[in-house]
């Protein structure tokens, strides 16, 4: 029997990597009947840290609203919540479908669904708190600008040499070939929406000067921490894909967004604390709680650092750190110590992104690959700790960001990249951008 049709929005391809033989998966999003000619592109990466399953998960169900699969994404309550907060702010008139349909006559949505796809692998053979990729190095500390090499075996291993990992590579290649003018890497962890610099303190001097009334719609929905990376996530991150839109690329609006975090991590109302700030923060329950694993299996201790907003944004303080312990030593606590997910849930995590994995619980696979009593609690940790676990908060997430990223992509269909460049740069906010390769110059 053949495969059915894509839905004529939706187009798919494999794009090769030109040194080995490895590929990625890439969609393509758009009204293709009103052409690409002159609309916005946003670059969208799923699935670069294994652990990370709600990433694709987000992505997944964008495709589905987008190409107008969305008859289950309309009976949850969380959409049309998050719909009627469209509608009050003037981003929406008519339903998240209607609204999705009229960005894709303006906007083309790129998307790798699954970066890291043997990591992903492994994490549904039940390696759940893995972040690498199977060949040991963090994809997100992998890109040429800022790159330090790292220690081999730490869980940002930068790799051998910039760009060695082909999964960097196509990205890079993607990025190259349509020029987007948003990209946005999807990560776990904590909620968050960051712009550069990752490596540095400070926020990078050339933004556009609408970049406050981004984050401040995405704030909107979010209502997390939000800001320059280097200054409220905690630590630096030397050698992300983020540093390197923006410097070398010169993607208008660079972002990486953490769209999930433990007992609400991250978000204003608990106080807005990064997770590595909690860490290093002396309170060995707190570390505990948040996910240090003794074994170093998760990677989040780091150097607590500043946690300056942008000006006039949010600054966040230190009033509810003590609920969210607690609430997190009431979740461990019980007589097993810790509750491991259903195969429904991890189910959950899986096929949507077009991904077969094995069945059976996060325990059994946890036995399957060796762990005993402390590593399956270690690793059920990893999988709470990055991905939401029940059916209300999954939904929740999924339409807090499918809200989100339409935010974004009406931001950019009302901006258009010439016309605001333009603007920048006679206040010398920002270069013009170089003019995008043809495709006869990208092909010699």
């Amino acid at each position: 029997m053949a495969a059915p049709e894509p839905p004529s929005q939706v187009r798919y391809e494999n794009l090769p990597d030109p040194e080995t033989d490895a590929s990625l998966p890439v969609v393509t999003i758009t009204d293709f009947a009103s052409g690409e000619a002159g609309k916005e592109v946003i670059l969208l990466v799923a699935g670069e840290h294994a652990r990370e399953l709600i990433t694709s998960e987000i992505v997944f169900w964008l495709g589905k609203l987008l190409s107008g699969k969305d008859d289950e994404l309309a009976d949850w309550t969380a959409i049309q919540t998050a719909t009627a907060q469209a509608w009050k702010r003037g981003w929406a008139k008519g339903t998240l479908k209607e609204w999705a349909e009229e960005l894709l006559g303006k906007v083309i949505f790129k998307i790798i669904p699954i970066e890291n796809i043997q990591g992903r692998k492994a994490v549904e053979g039940g390696d759940l708190c893995l972040r690498k990729t199977t060949a040991g190095v963090d994809l997100n500390r992998n890109w040429e600008y800022a790159w330090i090499k790292g220690e081999e075996g730490s869980d940002e291993y930068g790799g051998p040499k910039p760009f060695s990992e082909p999964e960097a590579r196509i990205v890079k290649l993607i990025a190259e070939s349509t020029r987007p003018q948003a990209f946005v890497n999807l990560h776990s962890g904590e909620y968050a929406v960051y712009v550069p610099w990752d490596s540095k303190k400070g926020l990078a001097p050339d933004l556009p000067t609408d970049i406050n009334d981004v984050l401040e719609n995405l704030d909107a929905y979010c209502q997390c921490m939000h800001g320059a990376a280097g200054d409220v996530a905690g630590y630096l991150a030397f050698g992300s894909s983020m540093d390197y839109m923006y410097e070398k690329l010169h993607v208008k609006y660079p972002l990486t967004v953490e769209v999930y975090g433990p007992d609400g991590l991250g978000k204003t109302a608990m106080g807005g604390h990064p997770r590595r700030k909690l860490q290093a923060a002396g309170n060995s329950t707190a570390a505990k709680l948040l996910g240090a694993a003794a074994d170093g299996k998760d990677s989040n201790a780091g150097d607590a650092g500043s946690r300056a907003m942008l000006p006039g944004k949010l600054a966040g303080g230190h009033r509810n750190e003590s609920a969210l312990v607690e609430r997190r030593r009431a979740q461990e606590s019980g007589s097993a110590g810790v509750t491991l997910a259903t195969n429904q849930q991890q189910q959950a995590f899986r096929v949507h992104a077009g991904m077969q994995g094995q069945q059976g619980t996060s325990s059994e696979a946890a036995a399957a690959a060796g762990a005993d009593g402390a590593d399956a609690a270690s690793l059920g940790r990893c999988l709470r700790d990055y991905n939401p676990m029940e059916t209300e908060e999954y939904e929740k997430v999924v339409a807090t960001w499918l809200a989100s990223l339409l935010v974004l992509a009406d931001h950019l269909a009302q901006h258009p990249a010439a016309t605001s460049a333009a603007a920048d740069a006679e206040q010398g906010q920002l270069p013009l951008p170089p003019t995008p390769p043809s495709k006869q110059e990208l092909a010699a």
